[in-house]
This record gives structure tokens, C-alpha cells and sequence, in this order.
């Protein structure tokens, strides 16, 4: 068991059918129906693609499409008739990953502003770089499916940094 995990037992992962990473509807979403005529093979691959693609991407925009691919792939391959063992280890695998989701994807973003505004040479530049990374501190902390301690850490250490700045 992931110990950063343990003290949030009671939370849900998302269903599929969340809106979650992304404003549009599940159902009418840029890739519904994509891989209708796909093969399960490559759907699962594009998943396993997707999900690793969301959950290490320092682009916010980024990690939110490819994990709303994920959840299509993932959807059109729950309604395919699968093997059940082998439908059981993606439920379980996109379970996990929609749970680290609304953290992670926040977390690998705001590292790079981070580093970003470390290496900015001008004070304006740097201050840019952390108020979007408050920004997205402040969103995720917001989220009621997000981690919030590792969230506040951040937003402390980068809320710290902006008052050097100034």
C-alpha cells in the first residue's frame, strides 16, 4: 500500500464517467468513439500509453488530455466483451491511477513552475511562474478528490517564494 495513500482510505476513484481533468462531458468528449473499430490490443496500449503519459507529464494541459484518453480507452474497452480476469487488472490499474490523478498531474505541474521560475533571470518572470503555480496549488486543494497535504506543502513552499520575490 502507497503510505501517501493511507491516510485517504475513504476516498472514491472517479468513475470512468468523470468529468474530471477536463470541462467537456465524458460522452461528448474529443476522443468519444475514436476507437470504436479498434483493436482491444492497441485500445489497451494507447491506455497504458495515456495513463503513464498523465501521470508524469509536467504539462498540465497535457497530463488532462491524456488522461480523458485514458478514461475513453477505458471506457470503450469496458464495453467490449473481455476476458473477465483481464478486464479486472485495467479496472484496477485505471482505478489507482484515477485516484493519484487530481494530485499528481498537479504536483509534476507546479515542480516545473517551480524550476522555472528558479532559473528565470527576471523577478517578473519569476513571480509569473509562481502565481501559476499557486494557481494550481489552489485548485487542486479546492478538488475534493485531490491529496490535500501534499498540495499545502507545495503551496507553502511556493506561497514562501513569492514573498522573496516581492
Amino acid at each position: 500500500s502507497n503510505p501517501k495513500q493511507q491516510n485517504d482510505g475513504n476516498r472514491k476513484a472517479p468513475s470512468p464517467d468523470a468529468s474530471q481533468g477536463s470541462s467537456e462531458s465524458s460522452h461528448t468528449g474529443r476522443y468519444r468513439g475514436q476507437y470504436h473499430h479498434a483493436d482491444p490490443a492497441r485500445i489497451q496500449e494507447i491506455l497504458s500509453d495515456s495513463l503513464n503519459l498523465a501521470l508524469t507529464s509536467q504539462n498540465l494541459e497535457t497530463s488532462e488530455s491524456r488522461f480523458e484518453l485514458a478514461r475513453e480507452c477505458f471506457r470503450e474497452l469496458s464495453e467490449r466483451l473481455l476476458p473477465d480476469q483481464a478486464f479486472d487488472g485495467l479496472k484496477e490499474n485505471f482505478a489507482r491511477a484515477a485516484l493519484d490523478f487530481p494530485t499528481v498531474h498537479r504536483t509534476n505541474a507546479i515542480k516545473r513552475l517551480l524550476g522555472l521560475a528558479e532559473n528565470a533571470k527576471r523577478a517578473g518572470t519569476k513571480l509569473k511562474y509562481l502565481q501559476e503555480a499557486q494557481r494550481i496549488a489552489r485548485e487542486g486543494l479546492n478538488d475534493p478528490t485531490a491529496r490535500k497535504d501534499e498540495l499545502e506543502s507545495l503551496f507553502a513552499i511556493v506561497s514562501k517564494r513569492v514573498l522573496l520575490v516581492k
